[in-house]
Formats: structure tokens, C-alpha cells, sequence
């Protein structure tokens, strides 16, 4: 789990992530999620605020630019959805980023985590996202114990 990725994807949801492209990935740690999508044709920039990179994996799976949620929300986000895979547990950043994706006109948000009260993002994420977006959440593997999910959200408000 270290190695590769919290979250556990599979080839038909990367698919149904990659049509939401481009994409814009905060957060990504190693690239895991990036790489596993570059695979599939998908244009993703990754980022992360840790230079770094994921502690548990030296080497990166895919570019990874170092930069801040928010400052690369702003910088490369307009016209990509926005995707966060299991942002800091209590962390302001994923929050910031969403505030400064919609500050931005975004329309697309890709999280994978668990829900609010869960292990992953911030209050101010869950907050935010349910009361702008439209939500879907679709069922992925999961490591024991674990509850996450991706969820695909649409802006409903300006």
C-alpha cells in the first residue's frame, strides 16, 4: 500500500476518469494515480506541495511539480478538472484548493478519500463540496478498513 497508492485503482475507473481530462492533480504524491493514467491516454499535470515527493516511495511513478495545491490550482487548473486521491487527513490545503478551483471557474472535481469525518481532506473540502457541487460516488476496491470511494462532483453554483 506504501509503495503505490492509498486508494486501489481499477482499469474502469481510470477510464471513466481519464474522459473527465484534462486534468489538473493536487496532492499526487509519487505520480501513482498520474502514471496509471498517462497509461490510458489521459493529460494530467501532477503536483505536490513536498519536494520530495511521497516518503514511502523514492523514486516518482510519473513528473510530479513541486508546487502548493492552491498555487497550482491557479496556475495550470483553468479548463481541467480538479483531482485530489486522499488529500492530508485534516489539512487546510485540500479546502484551499477547492476554494481557489471555484474562484477559478472550475466545473469538475475528481476526489477519491473517504467521506467527511473520514481519514482524508479537510472540513472545509467536504463542506464545500456539498453545497456547490453535484456528487456521484462510485465504489473502488478498498484495503481493509478502509472506506473510501471516488466521487466525480459538477458545479452547480457559480
Amino acid at each position: 500500500m506504501t509503495k503505490y497508492a492509498w486508494a486501489i485503482p481499477t482499469v474502469a475507473v481510470l477510464r471513466r476518469i481519464a474522459a473527465l481530462g484534462p486534468i489538473i492533480e493536487v496532492g499526487a504524491g509519487s505520480g501513482y494515480w498520474a502514471m496509471e493514467l498517462v497509461k490510458l491516454g489521459a493529460d494530467i499535470i501532477a503536483t505536490d506541495a513536498r519536494a520530495e515527493g511521497w516518503v514511502h516511495s523514492p523514486e516518482p511513478h510519473h513528473p510530479v511539480a513541486t508546487m502548493d495545491a492552491t498555487s497550482a490550482v491557479r496556475t495550470h487548473g483553468a479548463g481541467r478538472a480538479l483531482m485530489l486521491v486522499w488529500p492530508s487527513y485534516d489539512d487546510p490545503w485540500s479546502g484551499q484548493a477547492l476554494e481557489a478551483y471555484e474562484a477559478i471557474g472550475g466545473r469538475t472535481v475528481i476526489y477519491v478519500g473517504e467521506s467527511r469525518g473520514g481519514c482524508t481532506a479537510d472540513d472545509a473540502f467536504h463542506e464545500r463540496l456539498a453545497k456547490s457541487w453535484t456528487q456521484e460516488d462510485i465504489e473502488i476496491p478498498q484495503w481493509y478498513g478502509i472506506h473510501d470511494y471516488l466521487t466525480i462532483a459538477k458545479r452547480v453554483t457559480p
